[in-house]
């Protein structure tokens, strides 16, 4: 499927529909994440576009020398999941909220950007997740950051699987595919998270999911109304896996459009992580 994306912030919470009908109370009555449906929901985002020092956009103003995020909509015993990008950086750019563990950082690509991904179990969680980014590094502090909480997943093993890709050069579109990854469980709750390295041009951002894979979010970092340039985007989808196994190979795009005619790809390495959530058995 393809998307136009370039003012749209999607929320919501999603029911894998193996289990339950979607809604906003989905996983809701499972507090302590250990019973109940397997399910995920978008908390938030936040964003912030790099091209002038001091500039930033939406509700919680990230900055150049850190981020902010709200955490309302998430109960004791979510595990939650923060997935962030940023503009240039290193292998240690991000500093992850307080109780978060690391996933993975990477940085990469011919122009550079770090992504990164940690989670934790909810409990008496703050108003809002804050850090600071490393100092003495170089980057443009353009970045993106979602939120997910997931219930009704196996408490023994929050995160079952986690493989990350780096599209070290770029191309015209950028490849944001996957080798995939086996899960050890039936029902396993694939998410996928993926965004790209751009070149310096000006443009907005189109995505193409792999097939299967359903919306969760997408974010960029400015998020108003184009036409305008996203040094850094992400997108974030999900999808049920029946039987455990291998996934096989996932397949997936995202363009950014010259500013100039409205048509020709910019090239771009892209990014992706794929990681399993096994549900509570």
């Amino acid at each position: 499927m393809r998307w136009a994306v370039a003012a749209v912030l999607l929320t919501g919470c999603v029911s894998i529909p193996a289990f339950r009908g979607s809604g906003d109370d989905a996983g809701a009555d499972t507090p302590d994440g250990s019973i109940g449906p397997l399910a995920v929901r978008h908390i938030a985002n936040a964003y912030r576009e790099g091209g002038s020092d001091g500039q930033a956009f939406g509700t919680y103003m990230m900055t150049k020398a850190g981020y902010s995020i709200p955490t309302a909509g998430i109960v004791d015993g979510d595990l939650v999941l923060f997935i962030a990008n940023v503009d240039n950086g290193s292998n240690d750019f991000w500093n992850l909220p307080t109780g978060f563990t690391p996933i993975l950082q990477r940085f990469y690509g011919q122009d550079g950007q770090t992504y990164v991904a940690g989670w934790k179990i909810a409990a008496s969680e703050p108003q809002t997740y804050a850090g600071m980014y490393k100092v003495g590094v170089s980057s443009s502090s353009a970045a993106t950051v979602s939120l997910l909480a997931v219930t009704g997943y196996d408490p023994q093993s929050p995160i079952e699987f986690a493989v990350p890709t780096d599209h070290q050069t770029p191309t015209n579109p950028a490849d944001i595919g996957s080798a995939g990854l086996s899960t050890t469980a039936d029902n396993s709750l694939l998410i996928y998270a993926a965004g790209a390295d751009w070149t310096p041009e000006n443009g907005q951002n189109t995505y193409e999911l792999p097939s299967g894979f359903q919306l969760l979010t997408f974010v960029g970092d400015r998020g108003d109304t184009p036409p305008h340039w996203d040094w850094t985007c992400q997108v974030i989808a999900y999808k049920l896996q029946a039987t455990k196994g291998a996934s096989g190979p996932l397949t997936g795009t995202m363009t950014g459009v010259s500013f100039s005619d409205g048509t020709t790809p910019i090239p771009g390495g892209g990014w992706d992580l794929l990681f399993a959530i096994a549900p509570h058995s």
